[in-house]
């Protein structure tokens, strides 16, 4: 049986601070095919934000740390009121725990390909549930290993183990998306990637998972080499790579913010909201020379 069709958006309000350059988000957005309009004078008449959000199918908020931010702030709230879909782009700013549970992505507005890559990923990914959604932890993470169906036309996870990764991500109130097409590098789509911004925003929205049944010492470099480069060409800022067996020590380590855990160690730190903390903690630790600790 045949996927439903995806529900095109097919244009956009974009929040932002007066006068601010834009980048080259309008082109990426014209490759997509999507219209776009902010709040501006017109002769005679200044545009209304609600009227102009309400007519958009989905809203784009930058926030640039000026005090412009507070315009961006109640534009995005109207259209959280009016269910838009929104997609937040920042310089860095830490932003509002309600607000920070929306996709945010901390890259440059002069970057094409980030644009494309993070537009491309909100396209296509599941609607996110708002935090009064969020479902209450009632369910073992373990428990649920089928996926939950979406009307989205991804592929699904090809594992057994994929799957729990999947499920573990969805249980504790985030969402995740199977083999990514369409972005950057042909040669390399990672396994899943989940939005976990209810833990973090700012590290976790999104996060790219590797799921590995065991993985050779050998393979460490290779895999870490991998992920290093999707991570700097597309600005995501944290990876992990999950394994069913106790991953293998690592004598060199490309980056502190490549994670390598148990997929029982990642259920525990998601389910107790202890993901973002173990983060901090252990590159922290990386830096100062010290081996990782997942207790």
């Amino acid at each position: 049986m045949s996927n439903p069709p995806e529900k095109r958006l097919k244009s956009c309000f974009i929040a932002a601070p007066a006068g601010l350059d834009l980048g080259a988000l309008p082109d990426v957005l014209s490759e997509k095919a999507i219209s776009w309009e902010w709040a501006k004078a017109a002769p005679g008449r200044v545009l209304r934000p609600s009227d102009a959000i309400s007519h958009a199918d989905f809203l784009i908020g930058i926030f640039d740390g000026s005090r412009s931010d507070y315009q961006v702030f109640y534009e995005t709230g109207i259209a959280v009121g009016q269910g838009k879909p929104i997609l937040l782009i920042t310089n860095g700013r830490r932003l509002p725990f309600d607000v920070g549970q929306l996709p945010t992505a901390k890259i440059p507005l002069k970057s094409h390909s980030a644009l494309a890559f993070h537009l491309n990923i909100f396209l296509k990914a599941p609607k996110r549930q708002m935090p009064e959604e969020v479902p209450r932890r009632s369910v073992a993470v373990s428990q649920l290993v089928e996926p939950p169906q979406t009307d989205v036309n991804f592929r699904g996870p090809n594992s057994e183990l994929e799957s729990r990764a999947y499920s573990i991500v969805e249980a504790c109130g985030g969402r995740a998306v199977a083999e990514p097409t369409d972005f950057t590098d042909k040669r390399y789509r990672p396994d899943l990637l989940a939005w976990l911004g209810h833990q973090d925003s700012e590290l976790l929205d999104p996060t790219v998972l590797e799921v590995k049944a065991r993985i050779d010492p050998k393979d460490t470099g290779k895999i870490e080499e991998k992920l290093l480069k999707f991570m700097q060409s597309t600005g995501i800022k944290t990876a992990f790579v999950l394994t069913s067996e106790s991953p293998p020590p690592l004598k060199r380590r490309l980056s502190p913010y490549i994670y390598w855990l148990t997929l029982d160690e990642f259920e525990i730190l998601v389910r107790d909201s202890r993901l973002s903390a173990y983060i901090r903690e252990t590159r922290n630790r990386a830096m100062h020379g010290a081996r990782d600790a997942t207790s």
